[in-house]
């Protein structure tokens, strides 16, 4: 099957997919066939193999659901297509719908999601496995982050605290890309907002943080560096935060 060939809302390798898989990874893109290609092959080199890994397209270019489409018969990959057209894009938080969706198709009880301007280091997933078996009171983890621009430079790292320490607010200070959360607390805090118009802010990921913390949930550091962020001026979170949301309807790639 060719991108071209997409109609519709289209689900392609469930197949795939493995009954005892202990954590998912939900991959949101759009329009970034480069940085999807490497956010892709970041989760297939990570050294832990119990993953079913939801890649979910927000009705992107046809050049990258070609990217997308040459992982569909990979074990383990599920690709989701949806149908959202250009004029739908200020419905909702297209990011939190996507990751919402993902989570949905399975019963993995540990969830890692990322948007296609992330990657992840080889131990990543590993390494915050790892922590919470160690850790069972922990629903919610998260590692050190890289901050690069377009070229690879680094800019800054994030978060890179020690093992265990805690912090008690997330929102806007902690990425998606950072974190491995519990099936138990997504459904406790109602999944990721999909609220484009959300005040203060809709980031996905910064009112996860607030509804966890309001039910008595911390962040707690694995002690390691485990992912990486491409700063680009293009991202979601950018056009929200820069009062640019029309940027959403354009039908262009993104990197």
């Amino acid at each position: 099957m060719k991108g071209k060939d997409i109609k519709g809302k289209v689900w392609i390798g469930k197949e795939n997919l493995i009954k005892n898989a202990e954590v998912a990874v939900v991959l949101g893109s759009f329009n970034r066939p480069t940085m999807a290609e490497r956010a892709i092959e970041s989760v297939l080199e990570q050294t832990y193999d119990y993953l079913n890994f939801y890649i979910m397209d927000n009705n992107s270019l046809t050049e990258v659901k070609d990217v997308l489409l040459e992982y569909q018969d990979m074990p383990r990959v599920a690709i989701y297509f949806s149908d959202t057209q250009a004029s739908q894009r200020l419905d909702k938080y297209w990011f939190g719908a996507m990751m919402n969706l993902g989570i949905k198709q399975g019963t993995e009880p540990y969830i890692v999601c990322l948007s296609d301007d992330c990657y992840m280091l080889p131990e990543s997933i590993e390494t915050k496995v790892d922590f919470m078996h160690m850790n069972r009171h922990v629903e919610i983890c998260f590692g050190g982050q890289y901050m690069i621009d377009s070229q690879g430079k680094l800019l800054r790292i994030r978060h890179y605290l020690p093992y265990g320490q805690q912090i008690v607010r997330g929102a806007c200070i902690v990425d998606m890309c950072q974190i491995m959360t519990t099936r138990k607390l997504l459904k406790q805090v109602g999944g990721f907002n999909e609220d484009l118009n959300r005040k203060p802010y809709a980031w996905a990921d910064a009112i996860l943080f607030d509804e966890a913390l309001k039910l008595g949930f911390t962040l707690h550091s694995v002690g390691a560096k485990t992912d990486v962020f491409i700063e680009h001026g293009k991202s979601l979170m950018e056009c929200l935060r820069n009062g640019k949301k029309n940027q959403l309807l354009s039908n262009e790639i993104w990197e």
